[in-house]
């Protein structure tokens, strides 16, 4: 393989080969290798093996970086990470090597993120067991692993809580306990059965099971 030209930008080389195409190769990874193209970088030669050698490292360098930047600004999942790749057309191989190497710098961690992202969305968000696990799936994909997690650390009766704390922070209880002052109203009972009903509504809307939901009425009554 021979380059035909090397233009210089801010963070890379511009390499023009024999075959008319360019490609892009950072300039800390190549300065490794001037010894190849001292000179001044017109029609130097290069073998293959060596050329894939040094524009691999680039890659990976690449995009170990901007998954570093990535995760600065917010943690991300393996699922994440390999869709944000993806779509900036690194290779398979190339994604792999830089999974790999995050998860051994512990700067991935899927299991702890289930973890805190299930009790953030819990006790912070309030959100039903079904928003949460939804929520979760498209950050993780599906995997029976994160069934057993979920359940251990969100099971089914802790959502009645959740629901009792989400009306709470929406004011419906405080709208009941203004109405409970009125026991002696004629109209207090048809009152409470319509605040009560809207409270049904709004936990149905926000995916709380029917279990949940029926529990928090019998309490509320």
């Amino acid at each position: 393989m021979e380059i035909y030209r090397v233009i210089k930008k801010r963070k890379y080389y511009t390499m023009v080969l024999s075959d008319n195409k360019e490609v892009k190769v950072l300039i800390k990874v190549f300065d490794n290798y001037e010894t190849l193209y001292k000179g001044d970088g017109n029609g130097f030669k290069i073998d293959d093996e060596t050329w894939n050698f040094i524009f691999e490292d680039s890659l990976r360098t690449d995009a170990y970086q901007k998954c570093l930047n990535l995760i600065m600004k917010r943690r991300k999942t393996s699922r994440e990470i390999i869709f944000y790749l993806k779509v900036r057309g690194f290779p398979d191989n190339v994604i792999d090597d830089t999974l790999e190497k995050l998860k051994k710098q512990s700067l991935i961690d899927d299991s702890v993120y289930i973890t805190d992202f299930i009790e953030y969305q819990k006790q912070e968000m309030l959100l039903s067991r079904l928003f949460i696990k939804q929520k979760l799936i498209r950050k993780i994909g599906f995997d029976y692993k994160i069934e057993y997690e979920f359940d251990m650390l969100y099971p089914q009766e802790d959502e009645v809580d959740t629901g009792f704390k989400l009306l709470e922070r929406k004011h419906y209880l405080q709208k009941i306990r203004e109405i409970d002052k009125e026991k002696n109203d004629p109209e207090y009972i048809n009152r409470k059965k319509e605040i009560v009903q809207e409270c049904i509504k709004y936990l149905q809307k926000k995916g709380f099971h029917f279990r949940s939901i029926t529990e928090i009425k019998n309490l509320l009554f």
